[in-house]
C-alpha cells in the first residue's frame, strides 16, 4: 500500500514500518496543537544535502522547545537511507524529499505540555516531482509574520500563516507569496527565503526581520562571498524589488535557486534590461575572471557555484551506520 505522497515505508520513532502499519498516538500533540518541528532535505541518488546544517537547525529549535532530540547524525542518516532504500528512491537518478517530523509526543488536553515528554520521530521520503523551471511570479500575502515569533525563528508545525499564503498565491495564479511582517517589510516567501540584487549589493532580510535562517540561504551567501559579491543582510522592501531591484530569486532546498519574475504583476528588471554590468571574480574550471553584464548571468553563475557547494555537503544515508 502506498501513502498520499507514494511512499511505501516510513521511519517511526526507532525503527522502518509498512506506510499502512505506521500509527501517531491520537492526542500527539503535534498533530493536536501543532507542537513540533520538521526539516525538508533534497535527496539525490541517497545522498542528502546539507544534513548537518539541517540537523543543526533541528536541535537548535528541540533545545528551544524544550523537546528531547537525542539521536545523533549517523542515526539519522541510516534511518533515512532505510526510507530511501526501501522504496526504491536511493538509486542514481532518483531525486526525493526528505522529511524529518519531530513532535513533542503525546499528551494531556491542554497547553501546557508533560514534565517528561516522549517524542515522535517520524522521517519520510517522497519522489521529487521536477520543479518549475522558469521564473517565479509573486503576490504578496495578506498573512504577517511577527519577526521574533517562534514560527519565524524555526521550522514548526504551526505553518497555518504560510499555507494560507500559498493558498492566496495559488488563487491568484502566482506561484508564491511574499510575507511581511509587522512592520509591512518583506519577512520572506510562504516556503522560501528571497534575496535581491540592488546596486551591486546582494541583499536578504536579515533573521531580525522574520527571516527564516535558511539551509539554502546561508549556502548561497557563502557561494555569494565567494565570487566576490558583495551581500547585506539588510530590511528589504516590496518597493526594493519593484523599483530597485537588476535580479530577484527564491532560495529553498528543494528548489535551491529560482529567479524571481514579477512582483503584482509587474517585472522584477534584469540588469542587462538596464544596462547594469558587474565584474566579479570566480574561481571556476578556467580559473579566470568572468564579467557579468546582466542579472541573467549573475544568477547563473551563482546558482552554479550553490550546486557545488550543495554536492560538497552531501551525507550518503547508509545503513550500515545502524549496525
Amino acid at each position: 500500500m502506498r501513502g498520499k505522497t507514494g511512499a511505501r515505508h516510513v521511519w517511526l520513532d526507532s525503527g522502518l514500518v509498512a506506510v499502512e502499519r505506521a500509527r501517531i498516538a491520537p492526542d500527539d500533540r503535534g498533530l493536536m496543537l501543532g507542537d513540533g518541528l520538521f526539516e525538508t532535505i533534497r535527496s539525490d541518488g541517497g545522498a542528502l544535502a546539507f544534513l548537518e546544517a539541517h540537523l543543526t537547525r533541528l536541535r537548535s529549535g528541540a533545545r528551544a522547545l524544550g523537546i528531547p532530540f537525542q539521536a545523533d547524525s549517523a542515526a539519522i542518516a541510516a534511518a533515512a537511507g532505510a526510507v530511501l532504500a526501501a522504496d526504491g528512491l536511493d538509486v542514481v537518478g532518483a531525486r526525493a524529499a526528505v522529511r524529518i517530523t519531530l513532535t513533542r509526543g503525546p499528551g494531556a488536553r491542554g497547553l501546557l505540555p508533560p514534565n517528561v515528554p516522549a517524542p515522535t520521530l517520524l522521517i519520510t521520503a517522497a519522489q521529487l516531482e521536477p520543479q518549475a523551471s522558469g521564473p517565479a511570479r509573486l503576490i504578496v500575502a495578506r498573512e504577517r509574520r511577527l519577526s521574533d515569533s517562534t514560527q519565524a525563528r524555526f521550522k514548526t508545525l504551526s505553518n497555518l500563516g504560510n499555507v494560507m499564503a500559498r493558498r492566496q498565491a495559488a488563487a491568484a495564479g502566482a506561484d508564491e507569496a511574499l510575507v511581511l511582517n509587522e512592520h509591512g517589510r518583506i519577512a520572506g516567501a510562504s516556503a522560501a527565503n528571497i534575496f535581491a540584487m540592488v546596486e551591486s549589493v546582494l541583499l536578504t532580510p536579515p533573521t531580525a526581520e522574520g527571516a527564516l535562517p535558511g539551509v539554502t540561504r546561508g549556502a548561497v551567501i557563502e557561494a555569494a562571498e565567494s565570487l566576490g559579491i558583495n551581500v547585506d543582510e539588510r530590511p528589504l522592501a516590496t518597493d526594493d524589488l519593484a523599483t530597485r531591484a537588476s535580479l530577484a530569486f527564491l532560495t529553498n532546498s528543494l528548489i535551491g535557486l529560482r529567479r524571481v519574475e514579477s512582483l503584482e504583476g509587474q517585472e522584477i528588471e534584469l540588469g542587462f534590461k538596464r544596462g547594469v554590468a558587474a565584474s566579479l571574480s570566480m574561481c571556476g574550471e578556467a580559473s579566470s575572471a568572468l564579467e557579468f553584464v546582466d542579472g541573467r548571468g549573475l544568477f547563473v553563475a551563482l546558482r552554479t557555484r550553490y550546486e557545488e557547494i550543495q554536492a560538497a555537503s552531501c551525507t550518503l544515508g547508509d545503513t550500515r551506520a545502524m549496525s
